[in-house]
């Protein structure tokens, strides 16, 4: 029973995984979403890949009973995936110039659907899955995996408390107001995460 239910939770997650990328086809080249929206597109086609991959291997005649920590994995992936796949979609359908506020609505309702922490828990799940032996993946893909965790898990732990701050490029000094008496400064080409607040560009302090 378990390994049917595993197979259903890869299978569900490599769906929501594929309508993902197309609505990240659109999202990942608009620069008024936070940056996550741009640098996710290669994460969430490796995990698609991986997670097809699992399902490939259960799929196959001969495939070795589940263990616990697959099982939980799929759990994880295809509760994750599907959030993912309801976000990308709501903030996907909306006009260009109202998607970083629907995503803000987003997180106002519930700030653990930043993309960060959803993306974040499925490719943690992969890796630690990935060291236990039950699921495989090349040493690139491994890299990859680590790469993007850690990416991930920088932009979770820069996220104000409450939620709903908005990533930034900028060329030159950028000054944010982040709340509760916080200022942040970034110098030239800087990445910023601000909250409701507002972010003013000014002049470079290399001359």
């Amino acid at each position: 029973m378990r390994d049917l239910e595993t197979r259903q939770n890869f299978k569900k997650s490599s769906n929501s995984l594929s309508q993902v990328v197309e609505y990240d086809a659109t999202l990942g080249k608009d620069l008024s979403l936070p940056a996550v929206f741009q640098q996710a597109g290669p994460w969430i086609s490796l995990t698609e890949n991986i997670v097809q991959s699992a399902q490939t291997e259960l799929d196959k005649g001969n495939a070795k009973s589940v263990g616990e920590d697959l099982y939980l994995c799929s759990k994880v992936c295809k509760e994750r995936s599907e959030l993912l796949e309801t976000v990308f979609n709501y903030v996907a359908n909306a006009e260009a110039a109202a998607r970083r506020k629907k995503y803000a609505e987003v997180l106002a309702l519930d700030k653990e659907r930043a993309v960060e922490l959803l993306l974040g828990g499925i490719v943690k799940a992969i890796v630690d899955t990935i060291k236990s032996g039950s699921l495989v993946a090349s040493d690139t893909q491994k890299a990859d995996l680590e790469d993007a965790l850690k990416k991930l898990s920088a932009m979770a732990a820069n996220t104000p408390e409450g939620g709903g701050g908005f990533n930034f490029y900028g060329v030159g000094d950028m000054i944010t107001n982040l709340g509760s008496g916080k200022i942040n400064v970034g110098k030239d080409h800087a990445t910023l995460y601000v909250g409701d607040n507002v972010n003013v560009g000014v002049e470079s302090s290399k001359k």
